[in-house]
Order: C-alpha cells, then sequence, then structure tokens
C-alpha cells in the first residue's frame, strides 16, 4: 500500500471532481501501487481473485487514459507528464 501525501491529496481534488469528498477529509487516503496489484494477483488463483484482477487491471488501464485526458487539459502538466 501507498500512503498518497497532503499534496497529492490536495492535487487529486483539484484535478479530479470525483475526489472532492476528500477535500475536508483529516484523513489521507491509501492506494495499491500498480505494481503490488500485479504481486497481489500471482499470488490469489481462485476464479474470484482471477476476475478481480482483470477487472483491476482495466481499471488501471482507465485511470492511466483519465489521467493524459485531464492532464492534457490541466494546467498542472506534472500528473500527464508522468504517464506520458
Amino acid at each position: 500500500l501507498l500512503d498518497v501525501s497532503v499534496d497529492e491529496k490536495i492535487e487529486l481534488v483539484e484535478i479530479f471532481d470525483r475526489f472532492n469528498p476528500l477535500k475536508h477529509s483529516t484523513v489521507s487516503p491509501t492506494a495499491f501501487t500498480e505494481q503490488g496489484l500485479y504481486m497481489l494477483a500471482t499470488i490469489l488463483k481462485s476464479p474470484t481473485a482471477t476476475e478481480t484482477t482483470l477487472e483491476v487491471n482495466l481499471a488501471v488501464l482507465a485511470f492511466r487514459h483519465t489521467v493524459k485526458r485531464e492532464g492534457k487539459r490541466s494546467k498542472n502538466k506534472k500528473i500527464y507528464e508522468e504517464y506520458e
């Protein structure tokens, strides 16, 4: 798991409307790294785990596309450039 810093949380809220509820949260969110997701997928082998892994991979791909799309429109190019 990766702890999201206060600055990263603020940046997420500024760029993505869906993170607006985090704006006034006193707790910083946590997230799996992409590498962590793949490591977990190699351990869990049940049909449900396999299906979930595929769905998570699709979500990561969709997130990357969103970051690229929104990053191109954003004044803050930092996140966009990280995924370029």
